[in-house]
């Protein structure tokens, strides 16, 4: 039986990916302990919105008049929501500043070097970013960069 999404597997290719490339914590969905971790990504995850989204896929039947149900080959598009992030105790934020854009560079070129992730039906990986939120927290300084896998699959 195929499955609903590769949203999921994405995600997971997404994790495994970065989690061999950086040296850093790499969660899935924000972690819980993330006050405690100096730096890191998040894949699924947006702490940027209250909802916490943590990405979308869309689908259409393949060929039109062809076979329905679940032997008929579905486009599926999709996007899945992650997030770089330093932080520190302190109130400086220009070498958070740093180590976050360092680390969004080091996350998007181990991604791009994995076109497709080692999935099969993924016909296509696109990788966007540009959202920077920077200021206080609890926990002192504080910088997100979010950004987003789009892919393109036929499952």
């Amino acid at each position: 039986m195929s499955a609903p999404t590769a949203w999921l597997r994405v995600v997971y290719a997404v994790h495994d990916c970065l989690t061999q490339a950086l040296d850093t914590a790499v969660t899935i969905g924000p972690p819980l302990t993330q006050a405690y971790l100096p730096d890191g990504v998040i894949v699924a995850g947006d702490t940027t919105s209250e909802e916490g989204l943590a990405g979308e896929f869309e689908q259409s039947y393949r060929t039109i008049g062809g076979p329905r149900g679940a032997a008929a080959e579905r486009d599926d598009d999709g996007m899945v929501v992650c997030e770089v992030w330093a932080q520190s105790g302190g109130d400086d934020l220009t070498p958070l500043l740093d180590r976050a854009f360092a680390l969004m560079e080091d996350a998007l070129d181990a991604l791009r070097d994995d076109v497709g992730l080692g999935l099969a039906d993924v016909l296509n990986l696109d990788l966007s970013a540009g959202q920077v939120y920077a200021g206080p927290s609890e926990h002192g300084a504080f910088v997100r960069l979010p950004f987003t896998v789009r892919y393109s699959a036929v499952i």
